[in-house]
């Protein structure tokens, strides 16, 4: 599917990363022009337009025309400002197709820092490296084998705020190095791990994408 295939008034989503971090920008398809497509305007807290201008900074699209499906994700895509009259719009560009791909919903904030582990009849109290964390689960670094379904308890503290997770293994990833990223669900949803992964947004976009 080519990008400029991508309805006007259609919901996606502006994936942008840079140093293994990842910001999720919802907008609008305003339009087409050529084989471009017109979106809203994406602010930052100030209301100011990002231009994402950074060589460092790589772009994604992400498009759900069906729910139970995969989205269509195009990859590295371009992007500049335009204006259209009297108004102000950021244009996309990508040649090349979009392919569905499968891909967690919830938004990812990279940690990387030091944790204690809990997992009852496996360990106890153990230092592991707490990888990333979303609103609906987190994945940590650990050098030994866990089943999966095992119920895994992580405690650390980030910016003086205490946190205590819970979540069952979902997923493993063995690495070239011979530890394990375990990814692991939670069943219950927080509203303060929400709001701090949301000020957690706020503090890079305003700091790195300008």
């Amino acid at each position: 599917m080519h990008i400029s295939e991508i309805p006007e008034n259609s919901r996606i989503t502006v994936i942008a990363s840079i140093n293994r971090e990842y910001i999720e920008f919802d907008t609008h398809v305003i339009g087409k022009k050529g084989e471009y497509v017109l979106i809203e305007l994406i602010k930052n807290d100030e209301g100011k337009a990002i231009g994402f201008t950074s060589d460092k900074i790589t772009l994604d699209v992400s498009y759900v025309i069906e729910e139970e499906k995969p989205p269509y994700i195009w990859r590295n895509v371009k992007i500049a400002n335009v204006k259209k009259g009297n108004h102000a719009y950021q244009i996309l560009a990508q040649s090349v197709d979009g392919k569905r791909e499968n891909r967690r919903g919830a938004y990812r904030l990279y940690l990387g820092v030091d944790a204690i582990l809990d997992v009852p009849g496996h360990v106890k109290s153990t230092r592991v490296v707490l990888k990333d964390i979303s609103s609906t689960g987190f994945a940590f670094v650990y050098n030994e084998e866990l089943p999966n379904g095992a119920i895994c308890r992580i405690h650390t503290s980030i910016d003086s705020t205490k946190m205590a997770l819970t979540g069952g293994i979902v997923r493993q990833q063995v690495l070239d190095n011979g530890r394990i990223i375990y990814g692991c669900h939670m069943d219950k949803f927080s509203k303060e791990l929400e709001k701090f992964i949301a000020q957690k947004q706020r503090e890079i976009i305003n700091s790195k994408f300008k």
